[in-house]
Order: C-alpha cells, then structure tokens, then sequence
C-alpha cells in the first residue's frame, strides 16, 4: 500500500495534469528512430516480466517527456535512450528534469550491445 501511496504522489507531483498517464503501454514515436524505439520496447518487455514493476513511456512530465519512468517499490527510475542525441542535448533535458530526480536518470547507449545496456536496469 505504502508503494501505491508513493507513485500517486509521484504522479501528482510531477507529470503533466493534462495528460493521460497510460501504464504499461508501450508508446512510440517516429520521430526517434527504429534502434531508439527497438530500445524502447526491449525496456519494457523487461520490465513487464519483473513483479509489481510499473512503467509509462513517453511520460509527460511537467517541462520534459523522458523515454521510460519506472516504479519499483518507493523509488522511480528515468530512463533516457541516447541514439543520435549529442552529450549536450542530453544535458539540456536533464537541466529540465527537477533536481530531486536528476540522480534516478539511466542512460541507456543505444549504439553498444543491447543485452549489456538492458543490464543497468536491474
């Protein structure tokens, strides 16, 4: 219960109140790429075989819409798909993320091995 408690803060504190938030479903854009949403979708096929694990991509977070926010327990995960974006833009949306969340981002180098890359999300 206490971990239901936290995601709906989570929810009302951050994300965008004129959205939907549609868990577990996988939301792609063609604007991103094929190996960025291959990425995307291997993300949230593991995530979906784990326990009580709850995602939503293509979150629309009050001044950014990272590719992949996951909830394990007490604790949320962002995780960003570096394809084609440079170290510079990555930074710019980081900058956009509020501070308190900023340690909870993994980026994950959709130009290295897959299954390696998949093993930061643990």
């Amino acid at each position: 219960m206490k971990s239901q408690s936290f995601y709906r803060n989570f929810i009302n504190s951050y994300f965008d109140k004129y959205h939907k938030v549609d868990e577990g479903v996988i939301k792609l854009s063609k604007a991103d790429g094929n190996i960025h949403n291959i990425l995307v979708c291997g993300i949230c096929v593991k995530l979906l075989s784990e326990e009580n694990t709850i995602f939503i991509t293509q979150a629309r977070l009050k001044g950014c819409r990272p590719d992949v926010i996951f909830f394990r327990g007490n604790q949320v995960f962002i995780v960003e798909v570096r394809d084609s974006e440079t170290d510079k833009k990555s930074i710019e949306k980081l900058e956009k993320l509020p501070e308190e969340l900023r340690e909870f981002v993994i980026y994950i180098d959709a130009n290295k091995d897959l299954k390696t890359e998949l093993e930061k999300i643990k």
